[in-house]
């Protein structure tokens, strides 16, 4: 059946990196990208099931010690999240001559190549007696992109004169923890948006769902008329970091920052998908190197206003204004009393009209 030589092929492509060596004869090394999100139309022919040719990263090496003829057997179960395993792929290659190295290509691998043929023995697979193979075959009908789950793949070689005992296999569990790129996210924690540090050295924290990240740190310039233009220049710091979700800017810097100054922030990170690296990156936030140091707690609570006042008060900020006093009829008040203010206007469902002034 199709379906089953399509999870062949999303295999075959996904099984990145994994290396199995052994006291047999035959030894297997797979080199291909671990995708983060696999789209079925860039790797499969849907209406014919074949692979497409189009992916020269994709190589599985053979080796053996002395000439031999062998036949392959690959052995693939599909786990949606937590539930049970489904063998979707249970075929075997035709015999074929192996002396010393061997490297199969996509073209061979899609049963286009001179090398070796591929014959599927599992073409019954999906079952409607099944509620396994029913929720795999809603899948691929409805969405994209290989499911969320784990696939255990085993690959053995075989000699066709004794086609019951392995003279060398591979194992390997690949996690699929996306279907899209979307899903993955990166989250900025602190510095928040608009505060004040009292250090030229500020740590950096955030979420992300991939350990490798990108940490941009620009200045924000008067001549800058929006965060977005201000961060196309020459980054202030750029610095690739891995496991970890923190980071002090560093006192080595190329570039230190300055009191008085403002500056913005940003982390992003790739996606390895079929289409093409991808980055995914998390919003732009501003803040400012200076001596008051602290949350700017006016900021924060002005940001809190209904309607369209906070979005542009944010972009005020953004070009640089600091909300760091308020007068009510010319005399100054304080953050409680402001506070107090508003909770009263909310009861009283009083309108309020809002002005900044330079």
């Amino acid at each position: 059946m199709k379906a089953s030589r399509l999870f062949l092929a999303f295999v075959l492509l996904i099984a990145g990196g994994s290396v199995a060596l052994s006291q047999n004869q035959v030894q297997f090394d797979i080199n291909i990208p671990n995708y983060d999100v696999v789209y079925v139309s860039d790797l499969v022919d849907v209406s014919s099931g074949k692979l497409k040719q189009g992916l020269p990263e994709m190589s599985i090496t053979l080796r053996n010690t002395a000439p031999a003829q062998i036949f392959l057997r690959v052995r693939i179960e599909l786990q949606l999240r937590e539930g049970p395993r489904k063998v979707v792929v249970d075929g075997r290659s035709e015999p074929f001559d192996l002396n010393g190295v061997m490297r199969l290509s996509a073209r061979d691998l899609a049963g286009r190549g001179a090398l070796i043929k591929f014959l599927d023995r599992n073409t019954d697979w999906i079952d409607d007696n099944d509620e396994v193979a029913k929720q795999i075959r809603s899948h691929i009908e409805n969405f994209p992109t290989l499911p969320v789950g784990n696939l255990f793949i085993s690959v053995a070689a075989f000699n066709p004169i004794n086609p019951t005992v392995s003279i060398g296999d591979l194992r390997h569990t690949i996690t699929i923890r996306n279907s899209s790129e979307s899903e993955v996210v990166v989250t900025l924690v602190s510095p928040e948006h608009g505060q004040n540090v009292p250090t030229p050295f500020p740590t950096f924290t955030w979420t992300s769902q991939k350990p490798n990240v990108t940490l941009y740190v620009y200045e924000k310039l008067p001549v800058h008329r929006s965060a977005e233009e201000a961060v196309t220049g020459i980054p202030y710091l750029k610095r690739d970091l891995t496991g970890i979700s923190t980071f002090t800017y560093p006192a080595d810097a190329a570039r230190r920052l300055e009191m008085n100054k403002t500056y913005l922030w940003f982390v992003e990170t790739r996606v390895v998908t079929t289409r093409g690296d991808l980055t995914r990156r998390s919003e732009v936030r501003l803040f400012r190197v200076h001596a008051g140091g602290g949350d700017n707690a006016l900021a924060r609570l002005l940001s809190t206003l209904p309607g369209d006042v906070a979005s542009q008060l944010q972009q005020l900020m953004s070009d640089g204004w600091d909300p760091s006093g308020i007068t009510l009829d010319g005399s100054p008040i304080n953050q409680g009393e402001l506070t107090a203010l508003f909770q009263r206007l909310a009861r009283e469902n009083t309108e309020v009209n809002f002005r900044v002034e330079d």
